[in-house]
């Protein structure tokens, strides 16, 4: 069994792709399990009410979470963290606040405001006992001091990891997971795998973050969840463990961060 610890259903709907047919295609590589990640507030039941019907007529496992990335950290609702904090109270499948971080590659408002509302969706979480996804670019400092002094008391993870080892490292000594994408695969991508390579197996999980980062094999097309294949793959040839240990291992990862039994 395979989990796909990052997606974007509605996305990669918006993208021309049927969803039935991804789940379908999802189903055949044996890629049974997924998390739909919020990339906001707004679209969290339009989401809820999708996840439920493929559930009835599917026998994919899919799970969710709420979260205010951070770039909405310059264009708040007053009431979002309300929103936030009830929407993952009141609704079984959210298993996670995220994704949630610091993005500084892209001017979405001050790095004040953006580790503001890090820290104030950590309390959410902490208050909810609910893991944590992150998303960031060009914040390691700032994040790193950030979970250090606001710490997320059911860890989290790091989607999406695009660093380097000796981030890796400080991460797993904070409790946390980092999660591998298609971007493992690209050619130039040398510190990505060297952390892939380095990490310790029971820290590490797989993501397709679909409809992005597609595997190399598929560049350029709308990435999906049956594609992460291609991702385990060249993981478990970088770190010279067979395939099928390398999807059940990252499979009883997720469930461990997420505590879905």
């Amino acid at each position: 069994m395979i989990f796909d610890s990052h997606c974007h259903l509605l996305l990669i709907e918006e993208k021309g792709k049927e969803l039935f047919n991804v789940i379908e295609k999802s189903l055949s590589n044996n890629v049974n399990h997924l998390l739909d990640v919020s990339v906001g507030l707004d679209d969290f039941f339009k989401r809820l009410s999708k996840i439920e019907k493929i559930r009835e007529k599917s026998e994919i496992s899919i799970f969710t979470s709420s979260g205010i990335p951070p770039f909405f950290a310059d264009k708040r609702k007053k009431d979002d963290l309300d929103t936030l904090y009830r929407q993952a109270r009141d609704n079984k499948l959210v298993v996670a606040i995220g994704e949630i971080g610091l993005d500084y590659y892209y001017n979405y408002g001050s790095h004040e405001l953006q580790i503001k509302l890090l820290k104030e969706q950590i309390d959410v979480a902490n208050s909810l006992d609910l893991p944590i996804i992150i998303h960031t670019r060009d914040s390691d400092k700032d994040l790193i001091d950030t979970l250090r002094s606001n710490p997320p008391k059911m860890g989290g993870v790091i989607h999406c990891f695009s660093s380097d080892y000796a981030m890796a490292k400080v991460l797993f000594n904070l409790g946390f997971y980092i999660s591998f994408s298609g971007n493992l695969t690209y050619k130039k991508s040398y510190n990505i795998q060297e952390a892939a390579k380095k990490a310790p197996i029971d820290r590490v999980l797989i993501e397709t973050d679909s409809p992005y980062l597609a595997p190399q094999k598929y560049r350029g097309r709308v990435n999906e969840p049956a594609f992460i294949v291609e991702t385990a793959r060249y993981l478990a040839e970088l770190k010279g463990i067979a395939f099928e240990d390398i999807c059940n291992k990252t499979f009883e990862n997720t469930n461990r961060l997420f505590r879905i039994h």
